[in-house]
């Protein structure tokens, strides 16, 4: 995992070196033999379809090496806190929080948020919601066991 994201990292950087390197002296060419408005509007559309190649040249090297276009997923991690007949569950949640819903579906928490995010989580039997705070996207969820 760390060695994709060194080498990542690594294009990246020879990317951007090779880029500042070329673009200069495509500018310094043009701008010696092409003087006035002709030699900035050269300039110009030449640093147009440089960026434009140097961003499929990253896509392709990516695509080759099999590194990762899109940052990987965020893991879904929260916190399990059990206290005699309180359980207590954090987390984060992406908001508003309008579209927070959380609810108990037999042996499952579920959690409902913005940006299409639902989870579950296993919290066993006879539990139910004693309290839901959302704040600046953590989610905090109180469940009391009940006795039978």
């Amino acid at each position: 995992m760390k060695s994709t994201t060194f080498d990542s990292k690594l294009i990246s950087l020879i990317v951007l070196m090779g880029t500042i390197l070329i673009l200069g002296f495509i500018i310094l060419l043009i701008s010696r033999f092409q003087r006035g408005i002709i030699g900035i509007v050269l300039v110009i559309i030449a640093i147009l379809f440089f960026v434009y190649w140097i961003k499929e040249f990253r896509k392709t090297i990516s695509k080759s090496l099999n590194l990762p276009i899109q940052p990987i997923k965020k893991e879904f991690i929260f916190d399990l806190i059990e206290d005699k007949d309180i359980t207590t569950i954090i987390t984060d949640v992406p908001g508003p929080k309008t579209q927070i819903k959380v609810d108990i579906k037999d042996t499952s928490l579920h959690i409902v948020g913005g940006m299409n995010f639902k989870k579950e989580i296993d919290i066993g039997n006879n539990k139910e919601i004693i309290n839901i705070k959302y704040i600046n996207g953590t989610l905090t969820v109180k469940l009391k066991t009940l006795k039978i």
